[in-house]
């Protein structure tokens, strides 16, 4: 009975002894995790992080990013709005929630977060150039390019600020000024895709094909899992006559992501008919 004993208390020890990690270890895993694109292991390690530190701000905010990037949408409001409880000037929290609103076209509710983290810090940059972009996408452009100015103003190297004015500009066919703030993004943030993605978009509107073959072409060697890219330079190519290369971005862009998968098959088998 003794060597059972014995045995069975070997058979614990293990289990006993396990390492507990504390509060500012599991951030920290959950910060890697989020890094690595395992956002499961982050909402894990995130919540561990809360039940030891039930009023931390930061846990509850990262939580909720890591549920908005698997797109647990409800999920993600109920922790930064629980972040925001706790800490009612914590900004951070107001502009990710806002983000949360544009995504799902809760275009008010977006503005209004953005605009109490604008109350809380003034001369942040980004919160400006968040809500220009939930203006534009609320059919507000005049307001839109004021937050947009306003970011530039308080930090001319915000290349998102001058990227997001350039599409303003263009919708207002300004293309001369929208040409310049594209080239200004790309200058102050040479391996941004969206950057490029972006102006190439411009210059395929403009029926400049070749400059706009050549941003896609960037895009694709900065990010080549960007299923815009693909999708993009695919209507170049058939713009060019290049169908067999048009037809491999289509099918590329379908794998990289299903959304528009009835509208390429369509373009797909019209362009192998050409190439027949």
């Amino acid at each position: 009975m003794k060597k059972f004993c014995f045995l069975l208390l070997l058979f614990l020890l293990p289990f006993s002894l396990k390492a507990q990690y504390s509060a500012e270890e599991l951030f920290r895993m959950g910060e890697s995790a989020m890094n690595t694109g395992d956002y499961n292991d982050a909402i894990n390690r995130f919540t561990e992080h809360v039940k030891i530190l039930p009023n931390s701000t930061q846990g509850y905010d990262r939580l909720g990013s890591a549920y908005m990037s698997l797109k647990r949408y409800d999920d993600a409001i109920k922790n930064f709005s629980t972040a925001i409880q706790i800490d009612p000037n914590y900004s951070k929290a107001y502009s990710n929630r806002g983000i949360l609103y544009t995504i799902i076209g809760e275009y008010d509710m977006a503005i209004s977060d953005f605009s109490q983290a604008i109350t809380i810090e003034p001369s942040n940059s980004f919160f400006y150039v968040n809500r220009g972009s939930a203006y534009i996408k609320s059919g507000n452009r005049s307001m839109g390019l004021g937050d947009f100015n306003r970011a530039i103003t308080l930090d001319p190297n915000n290349s998102e600020a001058y990227r997001n004015r350039g599409v303003i500009y263009f919708l207002m066919q300004d293309e001369k000024q929208a040409l310049a703030d594209f080239n200004t993004a790309i200058e102050l943030d040479p391996v941004n895709a969206q950057n490029y993605l972006d102006r190439g978009t411009f210059f395929y509107q403009v029926d400049n094909l070749s400059e706009a073959l050549k941003d896609f072409n960037k895009v694709v060697d900065l990010n080549k899992t960007n299923s815009d890219a693909y999708l993009r330079r695919g209507y170049v190519y058939k713009e060019l006559k290049k169908n067999g290369e048009a037809i491999k971005d289509f099918q590329t862009a379908i794998e990289l992501n299903s959304e528009n998968k009835n509208v390429l098959e369509q373009e797909i088998r019209q362009l192998k008919e050409l190439v027949k």
